[in-house]
């Protein structure tokens, strides 16, 4: 585990891969905060979301940011490879303070000018470009 000091937030953190006790945490705060970008039914969304996850998970880098007292313990994660980023997510307590571009960046291996998503990112940004369909060639 990598430890992470940033400043803005009181506690040192550590910075670790996946592990698979964390995948039900992952995948409900991934669905949870996603699901009306996605602009799809309910219905769909239940059926079909959960097997993307899995999909994205299977083809990226999935790091997590957690206590580094207490590792089971998540505030965030990210997954994504090379320049494509599937999704990230910090508990909204710590939202707000450069750790997303942490997060980002370590799953990414840097903080690219350009960044493709494979989900809608949640603001406006020059930066983030939707193109769900990369992952599709990689499947």
């Amino acid at each position: 585990m990598d430890l992470v000091e940033h400043e803005g937030v009181p506690m040192v953190l550590g910075l670790r891969e996946l592990e698979p006790h964390d995948r039900p945490f992952v995948a409900s705060t991934w669905g949870r905060t996603c699901r009306a970008r996605m602009g799809v039914s309910k219905a769909v969304f239940v059926r079909e979301h959960p097997a993307f996850v899995d999909t994205c998970l299977g083809h990226g880098r999935t790091l997590v940011l957690c206590s580094a007292n207490v590792p089971s313990t998540i505030f965030g994660w990210s997954c994504g490879e090379q320049s494509r980023l599937h999704y990230a997510y910090v508990v909204p307590e710590l939202q707000h303070r450069g750790l997303g571009r942490v997060l980002i960046g370590a799953a990414l291996g840097a903080y690219p000018v350009c960044i493709e998503t494979t989900h809608r990112w949640p603001w406006p940004s020059a930066r983030f470009v939707f193109n769900p369909f990369r992952l599709m060639r990689s499947a």
